[in-house]
């Protein structure tokens, strides 16, 4: 039988995998030690396991900060890692990253790399989607609220 955290993870990962049909970017938010990382790890199995690309960068490792030195930094590991079709990029910790919010807001409103674009010529391709996690708020969205 199933405990009460194992169906909450199982719900939490589901509405994770179906909120990559949108076009925003994801983040799950919780105190330290709460169980995001592993979220999102499990979701990143299951993508995998059904075939879907991953990027998983963890701003903890100080070698994976240089992947978001810059907007465009990121971009060339997207492309690197995803090439251009559909795929998921989990950044975890993006509160250690400086002017978070500013970043991602940059990235998004440029429609880069994730967002569906649309067309009247042909249907829109498929882009990666971002999934963060951080154990605080107000240091990631500050400045782009």
């Amino acid at each position: 039988m199933a405990t009460d955290s194992q169906y909450i993870q199982r719900r939490l990962i589901t509405g994770l995998a179906a909120h990559l049909d949108h076009p925003e970017i994801t983040m799950l938010v919780g105190p330290r030690q709460s169980g995001k990382t592993t979220i999102l790890k499990q979701l990143d199995t299951k993508l995998c396991a059904g075939g879907r690309k991953t990027l998983w960068l963890n701003l903890d490792f100080e070698d994976d900060f240089r992947h978001v030195s810059s907007q465009g930094a990121l971009l060339q590991k997207i492309r690197l890692e995803l090439g251009n079709g559909f795929g998921v990029v989990f950044i975890d910790e993006i509160q250690r990253k400086d002017n978070a919010g500013l970043f991602l807001k940059g990235l998004y409103d440029q429609g880069l790399p994730w967002r569906k674009r649309r067309s009247t010529i042909c249907a829109p391709r498929p882009r990666p989607r971002l999934l963060l996690s951080s154990g605080a708020v107000p240091a990631v969205l500050g400045a782009a609220i």
